[in-house]
């Protein structure tokens, strides 16, 4: 008798802690995202070219913006939808085949996407708590790569994919209306089509088609991240 009547002060014990927890209330709004720009320069020394030329320089640039907007259909559970895009360039010194003269090549990928996505958050408290989010979405890429000689062909590819990701989270409140989030990596299914166009060349190009699916939570994945709480 003595433990059924532990258990149930328990049990007890653990509905009043769930009840209470803190709740960000239906109609609030979500507005958030993340912006990053970088770009870095490296710069190589080689004896075996002639001294004019053994001096080169390679350089990488990227850059990436993100929004997201979302609305609370129900206490804790907000729905919405995130975009964005991401640009990078990179530009490479090359000699072509036995020819000492130095060539360029110049690399650009493009990408573009939106999903929605499903967010629901649990808070012990009113400044500390993890949420889970469920988004699904689509992507397109295209990418060139440009030579400065002229017995290399420029190329050109496109492609798109669609996924499905389940992303947990941190997030700390040191106000009511703002919040910090720290991610560190999620559970994901991808599938991507590429298509190699072979611009400008006649041959017909080559499609690619993949899939994939898996965990992966590691310290290397960790992004921070903030959102706006407007109406909390």
């Amino acid at each position: 008798m003595k433990k059924l009547v532990v258990t149930f002060l328990s049990l007890r014990v653990i509905v009043h802690a769930c009840d209470a927890q803190a709740q960000i209330p239906t109609g609030t709004k979500l507005l958030g995202g993340s912006f990053s720009y970088n770009s870095n320069k490296l710069s190589t020394t080689d004896p075996n070219f002639p001294a004019s030329q053994q001096t080169y320089e390679s350089k990488t640039r990227n850059f990436n913006i993100n929004p997201s907007a979302g609305i609370f259909v129900a206490n804790n559970l907000a729905a919405g939808i995130t975009a964005g895009f991401s640009s990078s360039k990179s530009t490479y010194p090359y000699y072509d085949g036995n020819s000492l003269d130095k060539f360029t090549q110049v690399g650009r990928a493009n990408t573009v996407y939106a999903a929605p996505f499903l967010r629901y958050y649990y808070l012990p408290t009113e400044a500390f708590g993890l949420y889970g989010q469920l988004s699904a979405g689509y992507s397109h890429e295209w990418n060139t790569t440009d030579f400065s000689s002229a017995n290399r062909l420029s190329t050109k590819n496109t492609g798109y994919s669609v996924y499905t990701y389940l992303t947990p989270a941190l997030v700390f409140f040191p106000v009511a209306k703002l919040g910090l989030e720290l991610t560190f990596g999620g559970i994901g299914y991808n599938r991507s089509t590429a298509n190699n166009d072979n611009s400008p060349s006649t041959q017909p190009g080559r499609k690619e088609t993949r899939s994939s699916f898996g965990a992966n939570f590691s310290f290397n994945n960790l992004a921070l991240g903030a959102s706006y709480y407007l109406g909390r």
